[in-house]
C-alpha cells in the first residue's frame, strides 16, 4: 500500500481499514469479471437472434399478436439488461463523494492536483490516514453500484427469457 505507514503499534482501526479495503478491491475485481462476462455472452445471444431475424428466417411479426406484444416486451427487458451491464462494466474515474481537497486517495486526485502542491498533499493524506478511508469508502460505492446493474440484469434477462419462451409457446398454441 502506498499510504501504509509499516508499524508494529498500527492502530487497530487502520488495520481493519486497511483490511477491508483490500477486500472491496478484490471484490471490484470479481464484479468486474462477471459483468464482462456476463455483457460478453448476452452480446452474442442478441446478435444471434438478431442475425435470424435479419437474414429472414424468421420475425417477430409471424407471432400471433398477443404473443408479439410477450416478444417484444421479452426483447425491451433484453434491452435493459445490455445496459444494466454496461453500466456496471462503465469505468468509473471520478469519486463523487465529499473529499477534503487535500486528500490525494486515487490517480484522478493526482491529475486534478498542482505539482507546486503534490508533495505537501501528500504528505499531509500520509500522516492523516485519510487515503485509506477514502478509498475504501469509493471502492465500497463502486462495487455496489456494479453489483446492482449485474441483479438489474440478472432480472431483466429471466423477464427477458420468461416472455420471449412464453411467447413462442403461446403462438404455437394459438395458431
Amino acid at each position: 500500500m502506498m499510504f501504509r505507514r509499516v508499524n508494529r503499534h498500527e492502530d487497530s482501526h487502520a488495520r481493519l481499514a486497511l483490511r477491508i479495503l483490500a477486500e472491496s478491491r478484490e471484490e471490484l475485481a470479481r464484479a468486474d469479471g462477471k459483468a464482462s462476462i456476463l455483457l460478453a455472452a448476452t452480446s452474442l445471444i442478441a446478435g444471434v437472434v438478431l442475425t435470424a431475424i435479419l437474414s429472414g428466417d424468421w420475425r417477430p411479426s409471424d407471432l400471433v399478436v398477443c404473443a408479439q406484444l410477450g416478444w417484444w416486451g421479452g426483447a425491451v427487458s433484453g434491452g435493459v439488461g445490455i445496459v444494466a451491464l454496461a453500466t456496471a462494466v462503465y469505468p468509473r474515474t471520478k469519486y463523487r463523494g465529499a473529499r477534503p481537497p487535500s486528500v490525494i486517495a486515487y490517480f484522478g486526485d493526482v491529475a486534478i492536483t498542482p505539482v507546486d502542491k503534490l508533495e505537501d498533499r501528500l504528505r499531509e493524506t500520509v500522516a492523516n490516514n485519510d487515503a485509506v478511508i477514502d478509498q475504501m469508502k469509493a471502492i465500497a460505492w463502486v462495487v455496489d453500484r456494479k453489483y446492482l446493474g449485474i441483479q438489474v440484469a440478472l432480472w431483466a434477462f429471466a423477464a427477458c427469457a420468461t416472455l420471449c419462451i412464453g411467447s413462442v409457446i403461446v403462438d404455437r398454441f394459438l395458431s
